[in-house]
């Protein structure tokens, strides 16, 4: 009885936590400034390859209104913010062609999220578009990987609603795990002990995952800045970088080893350079290949 109650006490401990946590993000600048809109990663081990394009953006919340889905019943989360934020991925991971794109405000509350399969006869779509306590899910199948996606059209697929596992406060943030891409480089993340933590949305569950600055280190580093008409190689062997680690835990407490960024699992750590906050190298796992390291091979500066 004791150890039922000890679980239970310990459990809504975690929860209560979680609610307070979500809202502590706090950010290097008010104005969420994207420095760079494109990033290009690269990383291979053993005969397999990996590279993705990453697309940041920011725009007003009107231009973004025709893209966000409104299922039938109106159930779904309005931007608290005058701009939405999107970060696309566009991956060939170890053969498979996959790409994503995030929706979220200026709080990082994940307001959509689409993703693209691209595999021959295999072919499919799913959007998920969020709601204060769950999400609508879309899917469509596609005979061949040629398709294109008219985001107007999404709302007539035919869609179900699942709940969060747990019940999520009004105006709590939950975001995605993608959306560190973006996030790690924004938020007061400088100091060792430095941490930020955020609720992520991931395989249907909520994890309360913190990010924690364990360590100012030297890395190497070989990457472009594209600057208008100018390219800067930044090619160093002891590059000082911010060493930032994932850590995430399932509703009960427990160590969540399938949450993935960016194609990765396990012990996952991100990168950033000190000069630039770029998100210069992730470290994590792959299940047939064991720790993988990718890389910034390239970056677009923001005209």
């Amino acid at each position: 009885m004791f150890s039922k109650s000890l679980k239970y006490l310990l459990f809504a401990m975690l929860i209560g936590c979680i609610s307070q946590t979500a809202f502590a993000l706090e950010f290097l600048d008010d104005q969420r400034i994207i420095n760079y809109t494109k990033l290009n990663y690269e990383a291979s081990k053993l005969f397999m390859s990996f590279d993705t394009a990453v697309t940041l953006d920011k725009k007003p919340v009107t231009e973004f209104q025709d893209d966000l889905v409104m299922p039938k019943d109106n159930n779904a989360l309005i931007p608290d913010s005058d701009f939405v934020y999107t970060v696309s991925t566009d991956s060939t991971f170890f053969g498979k062609h996959t790409t994503y794109t995030l929706w979220f405000d200026d709080n990082a509350a994940l307001l959509q999220r689409l993703k693209e399969l691209r595999r021959g006869d295999k072919s499919n779509s799913k959007l998920y578009r969020f709601a204060q306590n769950g999400k609508h899910d879309f899917r469509k199948d596609f005979d061949n990987e040629n398709f294109t996606i008219n985001l107007s059209e999404v709302k007539n697929w035919g869609s179900s609603f699942r709940n969060y596992p747990i019940e999520v406060d009004e105006g709590q943030v939950v975001s995605e795990s993608s959306s560190l891409l973006y996030l790690v480089s924004m938020l007061k993340l400088e100091n060792p002990g430095d941490e930020q933590n955020i609720l992520l949305f991931s395989r249907d569950q909520l994890v309360n995952t913190k990010l924690t600055v364990t360590e100012k280190t030297k890395l190497k580093v070989d990457f472009t800045i594209s600057d208008g008409n100018n390219n800067t190689r930044v090619k160093e062997r002891h590059r000082s970088v911010i060493k930032v680690v994932v850590q995430p835990v399932d509703s009960q407490g427990n160590p969540v080893k399938d949450l993935k960024v960016m194609g990765l699992q396990g012990d996952i750590s991100m990168y950033i350079d000190e000069g630039t906050r770029l998100l210069v190298q992730i470290t994590g796992d792959v299940k047939v290949a064991g720790e993988v390291d990718i890389k910034l091979k390239s970056a677009v500066k923001a005209q």
